[in-house]
């Protein structure tokens, strides 16, 4: 039976471990020590890949690395290459110094640097990136050429603009909602005339340079588009002395934010003072023209309703010629007659030698003197009426006591009272003077007066009355005697009329015609009211 020593197994079993545990952290020293190598050339890979990419070949753009100052090219892609190309040539001699210097430059001042350059009729921007703590300069170069040639066109537009807006009396704003600042154009400063270093453009101070009477329609139209969003026009005042003022008129446009709402405002402002002035004057011109327009078709309506009257008056004329004609032929054949017949009686009594019959002789040179008394009354009238048809009439007024007056004429007609009658004065109001022609007025009512009294005998005194009235004086003459039919007070005024129920009273027909013209001539007017049987009373009114 074999005995088997355990402890020497045990022993190598421990050495065994021992070298594998050994062998163990050699292995992950190693593994560590590979691991750290393989992460160095990671990196140096990384930034080598790096260091590529900063120069790829197939960038489009120039791409160079030149050394301190610029005097050694280290690297250079195809782009950059044609560049190099074109420097190298003798004629680029002037633009290869240039370009020197401008990398020295970059290099020594340690800055970022920009610069633009004619490279084979095209304009190349060139960024310079210098490096110095590793020595060396990177060189960025990008075509510009459509992006110069959209500047020079944006300026010539800007420019363009800036001439349209000073020929058009035009100035842009902008207000930011949030801020309530506001960016104006230099035209604008020049439209509000302020100054563009003194005045800050802004909501308020906007609002402050406004017409008083337009500030609240501005900040109405303002807060209007913001909650509403919309646009607007409004035309507003901006005073610049006490009798100066310009009319601006100003077309808001919304700007709306992400979320939706009114973020900004912009439009621009037009100088319309010209064009209000010329439509006020427009507007005065057409309101001065439609008030003369008024003025003519009034005067030609007054002409019209005159010329009216002209012809009616010559009608009138025309008819009371020949009525006139007629009535006086009656008027002075009668008389006349009576005169021939008792004339031819004289003439016959002559011959008889009948001189004995002294009471005939008396009554027929006593009608002959009655009529002829009675054509002298006539002829007197006749001559009258035609000074007043002829306007051979005048009117001198002057201040009357209207009361002491017409008790003086009444006096005058109580004098001698027909049948123990009289006039009674009657007054009425306070008291005033009044502008009148004596003459006229006294003609007037001594016509009237006279009339009342002849139609009225045996009936109650008639009256004068003198109302005193606030704006007028009425003066009426008032009987109480045989009245006049209702049918023909129309024609009462006209020459030679007589009532139907006067004629055994003796007249001529003129007293009333001729008392109506002298009244009107003394700028009053007449009016009668008449009830048959009972009395009339004809009023006279003046203006006071």
């Amino acid at each position: 039976m074999l005995k088997i020593d355990v402890s020497l197994d045990i022993e190598l079993l421990k050495k065994s471990l021992e070298k594998e545990t050994k062998a163990r952290k050699d292995a992950e020293l190693t593994l560590l020590k590979k691991s750290n190598e393989l992460y160095s050339v990671n990196k140096r890979l990384t930034e080598v890949i790096k260091s590529t990419n900063l120069f790829p070949e197939e960038n489009p753009y120039a791409v160079m690395r030149f050394a301190a100052h610029g005097r050694v090219l280290m690297y250079s892609n195809k782009p950059g290459q044609d560049i190099i190309s074109f420097l190298d040539k003798p004629s680029s001699k002037v633009i290869k110094e240039q370009f020197k210097k401008e990398l020295i430059f970059s290099f020594k001042e340690a800055i970022n640097h920009q610069f633009d350059m004619q490279i084979d009729h095209k304009t190349i921007r060139f960024s310079v990136v210098p490096f110095q703590s590793k020595g060396y300069t990177n060189i960025y170069a990008a075509d510009i050429s459509d992006i110069k040639a959209t500047e020079v066109r944006l300026q010539n537009i800007t420019s363009a603009l800036k001439e349209a807006q000073k020929v058009a009396r035009m100035g842009s704003w902008e207000l930011d909602v949030s801020s309530n600042k506001m960016t104006w154009s230099e035209e604008l400063f020049q439209l509000f005339q302020v100054d563009s270093k003194q005045f800050t453009p802004s909501y308020e101070n906007y609002i402050n340079l406004l017409h008083p009477d337009d500030k609240q329609d501005a900040i109405y139209a303002i807060e209007n588009a913001i909650k509403n969003k919309k646009s607007y026009i409004l035309t507003q005042r901006r005073i610049l002395s006490k009798t100066k003022q310009i009319h601006l008129e100003t077309q808001g446009e919304i700007g709306l934010g992400k979320n939706g709402e009114v973020n900004r405002l912009y439009g621009i402002f037009i100088d319309v003072t010209d064009k209000i002035e010329t439509q006020q004057v427009k507007e005065d011109f057409t309101r001065k023209l439609e008030l003369k327009v008024n003025e003519r078709t009034i005067e030609l309506t007054n002409s019209e309703q005159k010329l009216k009257k002209s012809l009616l008056k010559e009608r009138e004329l025309g008819e009371l010629k020949s009525s006139f004609v007629s009535t006086a032929s009656h008027q002075f054949r009668t008389p006349l007659a009576v005169i021939q017949s008792n004339a031819e009686l004289l003439e016959m009594l002559a011959r008889t030698g009948e001189n004995k019959e002294l009471e005939k002789y008396k009554k027929v040179t006593g009608r002959i003197t009655r009529e002829i008394a009675k054509m002298t009354e006539l002829m007197d009238e006749v001559l009258i009426l035609g000074k007043l048809t002829s306007g051979s009439v005048h009117y001198k007024p002057e201040e009357l006591d209207i009361v002491f007056f017409c008790h003086k004429l009444a006096k005058y007609f109580n004098y001698t009272p027909i049948n123990g009658r009289v006039i009674n004065v009657i007054t009425e109001g306070k008291p005033y003077n009044i502008h009148l022609d004596p003459k006229l007025l006294n003609h007037s009512l001594s016509n009237l007066i006279s009339n009342a009294l002849k139609y009225s005998l045996g009936k109650n005194n008639p009256e004068l009355l003198i109302h005193f009235k606030p704006k007028e004086l009425v003066l009426s003459i008032k009987d109480y005697g045989i009245g006049i039919p209702k049918e023909e007070l129309s024609k009462l005024f006209q020459p030679f009329f007589r009532a139907n129920n006067v004629t055994e009273i003796k007249g001529t027909g003129l007293g009333l015609s001729i008392a109506k013209e002298y009244i009107e001539v003394n700028k009053g007017r007449i009016e009668v009211e008449s009830i048959l049987g009972k009395g009339s009373c004809f009023k006279i009114r003046f203006n006071r």
